[in-house]
């Protein structure tokens, strides 16, 4: 009998390892969770000793990202330290050099004078691609002067400067289509198709749970690592498992941190609507919220404490927190919670903030994605035509972008957006000249108190640290600088 039970713990321990390792399923949000911490509990310190090894536990990822701000620093303070020649033909500012200055050394002057030049000509920014020559005497990364060993460390820097891809996409585009074509779910189970924008679920229930820190960590990684419509779309000779299989070991390599060329598709918007892949990526996404939330820790799961009121003091924290994530990385991970009758811990909200400014009434307000609000045209019926946009991200910035979060003078935090819902059928109006006239939509603003407000940046850091290295490789061999594979 007692041989009986453990062979029948052993199983029971076998099926619960099994499910593990199979990953994110399609079972609840929840279910999931439960199964990582199971996982964690087992896992944890073999996971410990390998972080501490290969130095990506949290101190070693805090030290290397410094140390990478402090580079770009450096790199930034050089050049702009690099003197600025003095015209040699008499015009602007300048002397006129024709006759000689008395007292100075003519190859000592020549020389300085070549310096100079060369250092105008190395006015090289990452990811630049060097040109022939300087067009209307602007500085420029000239290939013919600039020395490739000035020029390459600068085009392609061990530094956060590897990072510019995202600092260029982070804001949200319909023309650059730098956003997935689907929402996050307005329900506990993360969708298998694209979610139907239900009027009701965008006007009242926004943003909802679910996996939006999957979903802004996945868009960065996409935004930095991924070059579309790269090379010639390989022959699949009409094998769809086998396109599949292709498209899906790049998205393997994306959420991974590496670089990935990804032919046939123009933009992020098309290829995550392709259901060839669509799926596929989901799952990935899901994936990158448990890491997100719920981490490596045995049953740790990352909550806001709606005990944790915004002060005017921890705002302006958090405020400068963001700002710098924007600075260096391109954007920053906003987390919070929302205020409600209760005041037990929840699950930590999640917006990508991108700009930040101040409006006419002193407020700061900082201008964030929603992966629950479409950055594209929607429609959302026959009867009732296609939504320009349903947040109106660029109303008119620097004075105005929705969805934002606000802090008051006061420190009080609240999330903004405005959105639109349609009429089916369309409504008509009388105004008081008795005009009447057909209304088709009207305009709605959300204004919800957010609690616990912070920069999410252990995540945001880990994620840059373990892809600038990746990304100076793949810049050295694109620029011609390494012959590395």
């Amino acid at each position: 009998m007692r041989q009986r039970y453990l062979n029948l713990g052993r199983v029971v321990l076998i099926c619960m390892l099994a499910m593990i390792l199979m990953g994110v399923n399609d079972c609840s949000q929840q279910a999931n969770v439960t199964m990582r911490h199971i996982g964690n509990f087992f896992s944890y310190p073999v996971r410990a000793l390998i972080e501490l090894a290969n130095g990506t536990n949290e101190s070693s990822i805090e030290e290397r990202y410094q140390a990478y701000v402090n580079a770009a620093n450096a790199r930034t303070a050089a050049a702009n330290a690099t003197p600025i020649p003095t015209p040699i033909n008499g015009s602007g500012s300048g002397s006129n050099c024709e006759g000689g200055i008395p007292g100075t050394d003519p190859a000592a002057a020549l020389e300085s004078l070549n310096a100079q030049v060369i250092a105008l000509s190395c006015a090289c920014s990452p990811w630049d691609i060097p040109v022939a020559s300087c067009e209307n005497g602007h500085a420029c990364c000239n290939v013919n002067i600039c020395p490739r060993e000035v020029q390459c460390p600068k085009i392609c820097p061990q530094d956060i400067g590897m990072l510019r891809n995202n600092k260029v996409k982070a804001p949200p585009v319909t023309a650059d289509g730098n956003y997935f074509s689907f929402l996050n779910s307005a329900f506990d189970v993360f969708p298998n198709e694209v979610r139907p924008l239900d009027r009701d679920a965008i006007t009242n229930s926004v943003p909802s749970p679910g996996y939006n820190l999957g979903m802004i960590s996945a868009r960065r990684k996409f935004n930095e690592m991924a070059s579309f419509n790269t090379g010639p779309v390989p022959n699949f000779h009409g094998d769809e498992a086998e396109k599949k299989r292709y498209y899906r070991e790049k998205i393997d390599k994306i959420f991974d941190n590496q670089p990935a060329a990804i032919p046939g598709y123009r933009n992020l918007a098309e290829f995550s609507a392709d259901p060839l892949v669509q799926r596929y990526l989901k799952q990935k996404i899901a994936a990158e919220w448990e890491d997100r939330a719920v981490g490596n820790d045995p049953f740790s799961e990352k909550k806001v404490d709606p005990k944790n009121v915004m002060t005017a003091e921890s705002a302006q924290s958090m405020l400068g927190d963001v700002k710098k994530g924007i600075s260096e990385m391109g954007s920053a991970t906003v987390a919070f919670g929302f205020k409600t009758t209760s005041d037990e811990k929840v699950s930590p909200q999640a917006l990508e903030a991108y700009n930040t400014f101040k409006d006419a009434n002193n407020n700061d307000v900082i201008c964030v994605h929603d992966p629950n609000l479409p950055a594209y045209p929607v429609n959302l019926g026959p009867s009732s035509g296609t939504a320009p946009s349903l947040h109106f991200p660029f109303a008119d910035p620097p004075k105005a972008c929705f969805p934002s979060v606000v802090i008051k003078p006061s420190g009080e935090t609240t999330y903004l957006a405005k959105v639109r819902s349609y009429f089916d059928p369309p409504r008509v109006v009388r105004d008081d000249d008795g005009i009447e006239t057909t209304v088709r939509y009207e305009d709605a603003m959300l204004d919800r108190p957010l609690y616990g407000v912070h920069h999410f940046k252990q995540a945001d850091h880990r994620s840059a640290v373990l892809s600038i290295p990746r990304l100076a490789q793949t810049c050295l061999r694109e620029r011609g600088c390494s012959d590395a594979n």
